[in-house]
């Protein structure tokens, strides 16, 4: 059979029909390229709230880790805080408040001897002796001698006669001379037949005592007595004529 004038060879139609059964790649819509990136990273999209930020809790090393974002924490903090606010409330409310109570509920009591002396001595004032309550010949102990004759001074005085009251102590202000200035001072009316004596020794200790117990209270006057230069207590007895 002669081959027609510009038909094609044999091997060109069968290269030709290869060609034509082999198939193309094939395009991937669009809403399956986007669903298969969500699938490979699903917290992209997420707010950081909804994120999985791991566990609240976890240990390592031998310690306690604890992981809380920034809401967590503040919650977490404003929670403490209240309940130190109600534990501060609730142990106002429950102390006990006088010695009675504080017995009552197994405490030790409250010690209150130097507060109850320092409001006596303020609201209590000790009644001013008469003259005649000091005895001719007798010995009076000097407790103490202030800075001078002012105002200041006088409320001094008053505040110390008022103190010794309050201990069992009756006491008078006077004046004497110190140096070149007079002063006011406060003695016993305790009379005294020698100063020397051990009795009169041992009551101005006594006194020595309540000196230190009037300047706890008060920062100033501490009732010292005099001494030798060997440390031997000589009080200061002045004899009434």
């Amino acid at each position: 059979m002669a081959k027609k004038k510009n038909s094609p060879a044999l091997f060109e139609a069968i290269s030709k029909t290869r060609q034509m059964q082999k198939p193309e790649n094939m395009a991937v819509p669009k809403w399956m390229d986007q669903r298969g990136a969500a699938a490979e990273s699903p917290d992209e999209n997420l707010r950081p709230e909804q994120q999985y930020a791991g566990p609240i809790f976890s240990t390592g090393a031998g310690r306690l880790d604890l992981s809380l974002d920034a809401k967590a924490s503040l919650i977490a903090v404003l929670g403490l805080v209240v309940l130190l606010v109600a534990a501060f409330w609730l142990g106002r409310v429950t102390a006990p408040d006088s010695p009675g109570a504080a017995e009552a509920a197994g405490l030790p009591p409250v010690k209150t001897d130097a507060l109850d002396i320092a409001k006596k001595a303020q609201s209590t004032p000790a009644p001013k002796p008469a003259a005649s309550t000091r005895v001719s010949g007798k010995h009076y102990l000097v407790i103490e001698s202030l800075q001078g004759t002012s105002s200041t001074d006088l409320a001094d005085a008053e505040k110390i006669r008022s103190f010794l009251a309050t201990q069992g102590e009756q006491a008078d202000i006077g004046k004497i001379k110190a140096g070149s200035k007079m002063v006011y001072v406060i003695w016993s009316l305790r009379p005294m037949d020698k100063p020397a004596s051990a009795e009169a020794v041992a009551f101005a200790e006594k006194i020595e005592r309540m000196g230190k117990q009037y300047l706890a209270l008060y920062g100033k006057y501490k009732f010292q007595q005099r001494r030798s230069s060997s440390a031997k207590l000589e009080p200061y007895y002045v004899p009434h004529k």
